[in-house]
């Protein structure tokens, strides 16, 4: 009977990132058949060095340094494919940032992690000024252990940035505003300077 209910789950469970495989190509407005070029982004953006990290089978970690407040700059993960930005809970508590909320748990690849929403408002990668938001933090400590970053930088930060390249050969991550027609302090800022 358990072996019923295992196959179930494991059909299930495949169906379901299948699915959310074929949603996510509909959505994409380019040809996966041809290569992507730099010429295809959008033309002012602010680039900031990364540091590629090649690991065990294959895995690649692009690593960003962010300034909070001031201090820093700590190093943290590009995690596009993470919902939330995370950083850890030490950290915040060493900068002073301020809870935004009660605990929440938040459910990853790893499993379910208890976090707590805090307030940022002066962040920064490179010369491009992070916008204010309530990001999440929680005890990291495998993180910072096995990967030596204080945090990752999820999708809730880099779509309100707008686009970013990633060039693994150059090690360099360019951020670009949402549309040229209205640029945000971010940008404003570089060109000013």
């Amino acid at each position: 009977m358990k072996s019923l209910a295992h196959a179930r789950a494991w059909l299930l469970t495949s169906i379901c990132a299948l699915s959310l495989f074929c949603f996510t190509l509909a959505g994409c407005s380019i040809s996966l058949l041809r290569p992507v070029t730099l010429a295809e982004t959008p033309a002012h953006g602010i680039t900031v060095p990364a540091e590629i990290r090649h690991g065990a089978q294959g895995a690649t970690l692009v690593i960003v340094q962010v300034t909070i407040h001031g201090k820093g700059p700590y190093p943290m993960a590009v995690d596009t494919g993470a919902s939330l930005t995370l950083i850890d809970l030490s950290l915040a508590n060493r900068l002073g940032l301020k809870s935004n909320g009660p605990d929440e748990n938040i459910t990853g690849v790893g499993g379910v992690e208890q976090v707590t929403p805090i307030s940022i408002s002066q962040w920064s990668l490179g010369k491009a000024a992070l916008p204010s938001m309530t990001i999440t933090s929680a005890s990291l400590f495998d993180l910072k252990r096995s990967a030596q970053v204080d945090g990752l930088l999820g999708s809730d930060v880099f779509s309100r940035i707008g686009a970013i390249t990633i060039d693994y050969a150059s090690g360099e991550v360019t951020l670009y505003p949402i549309s040229t027609g209205a640029q945000s302090a971010i940008w404003s800022r570089e060109t000013a300077a």
